[in-house]
């Protein structure tokens, strides 16, 4: 006869639950250990990520978008650290997935992550992310995406098979107790159909209290439309007037227009030496948005009155803005805007500036930079001519 005891030295034999529960662990990892794209490494986070993720996740661009009740700001020296410790026990129960997004080739280090969770039956989107802004508008967050999304179902079954596994070995080593009905597992659903990209979605996220949500800027919207980057910089030097844009330590934004000088790399900048809202914000946050554009007609394109648009040509520039304090620098950039704005004359003696210390000069380094276009069609392109209407179906109503 078989005796159900185990004798003393003998090797425990694994419940047939906790074969199903090893098993379905195995099958997990396995598919959630690394994933490629064209450009990206999407690994597990580890501990020792902690000191690229707090040189790269603590700026506002990325921080603004997020809970102040979970991520602080400005955020602590050692915020990376805790997070990860939080966090890490939480995907090693699989509650949810997390990568870490290293560049193909590189050195293996974050650049920013991507979350990946079950449906709550409340979020509007089952995946979080951030992404250093010096790698924005390259495409890198859409192509970790749509990595992720293809691998969102397997993972998805995987999560719930590990759960009913478990679930099975907490009720008795996988055998049925007498008298006792097995807790029901909270199943786990995800969301059907294809997720919109996630560099459009980033601006609905913009500015929601979501905990988890990290948005990166969006790309251009319309490819048709984009300039390319010898254009960009040519509308840049050649922009009579700049619209500078800071926001304060709470998020508020403020716009003012400026004269400027592009020198290739930097843009110049100055106002008076009194400190008011534009200093205000740019020693709370040095992060800033630098438009300039060039409007051009008015045209017609269809049979409708709204069927009007604007030729034009804009540049925007992201970067961090510092105060210039050298007076070199100072009489430098000065010479340059008289010689961009300047009406010139011999009446005039040049590169004299009696009130150099009633000003202060700004330089915006640029890291990114967009250009964007509307030409204007040519005659017969317009209406009367053709009718380009967006709306070929629609009735106006009779008068």
């Amino acid at each position: 006869m078989r005796s159900g005891r185990r004798q003393a030295g003998q090797a425990r034999v694994p419940s047939s639950a906790e074969r199903r529960r090893d098993h379905v662990q195995a099958k997990t990892t396995a598919r959630y250990a690394v994933l490629e794209s064209a450009r990206l490494v999407l690994r597990p986070l580890r501990l020792d990520d902690a000191p690229a993720i707090q040189q790269r996740f603590p700026q506002w661009d990325v921080v603004q978008h997020l809970s102040a009740e979970h991520v602080p700001w400005p955020y602590p020296a050692d915020g990376a650290a805790e997070h990860l410790a939080k966090t890490l026990p939480k995907v090693e129960n699989r509650e949810f997935f997390l990568w870490a997004l290293a560049l193909k080739g590189g050195a293996d280090e974050p650049i920013g992550s991507i979350q990946l969770r079950p449906d709550d039956g409340e979020s509007r989107d089952m995946r979080g992310f951030w992404l250093d802004p010096a790698h924005w508008g390259r495409g890198l967050m859409t192509e970790a995406a749509d990595g992720v999304r293809l691998r969102r179902s397997g993972l998805a079954g995987a999560m719930a098979a590990q759960r009913r596994a478990e679930c099975r070995l907490a009720s008795g080593e996988g055998k049925a107790r007498r008298g006792h009905r097995r807790p029901r597992p909270r199943p786990l659903r995800w969301r059907g159909g294809v997720q919109p990209r996630l560099a459009a979605r980033s601006r609905r996220l913009a500015g929601k209290e979501r905990s988890e949500i990290m948005s990166a800027l969006p790309e251009v919207r319309r490819a048709d439309k984009a300039m390319s980057e010898e254009e960009t910089r040519a509308l840049l030097a050649r922009g009579i007037v700049g619209r500078l844009a800071t926001a304060d330590a709470a998020g508020q934004p403020y716009v003012m227009p400026l004269l400027y000088v592009w020198d290739g790399r930097e843009i110049w900048l100055h106002n008076a030496v009194v400190a008011g809202h534009l200093r205000a914000n740019i020693d709370a946050n040095p992060r800033i948005c630098f438009e300039v554009d060039e409007p051009g007609p008015v045209f017609a394109y269809g049979r409708f009155e709204c069927d009007t648009s604007i030729a034009y040509e804009s540049a925007i520039a992201f970067g961090r803005i510092r105060v210039v304090e050298d007076r070199a620098a100072k009489e430098t950039f000065c010479r340059a805007l008289m010689a961009k704005y300047g009406p010139g004359g011999a009446d005039r003696p040049p590169g004299f500036f009696p009130r150099l210390g009633q000003i202060t000069v700004y330089a915006v380094t640029v890291d990114r930079m967009t250009g964007k276009r509307t030409p204007l069609p040519a005659t017969a392109e317009q209406w009367p001519a053709i009718d380009r209407t967006a709306t070929p179906n629609a009735k106006p109503p009779e008068s």
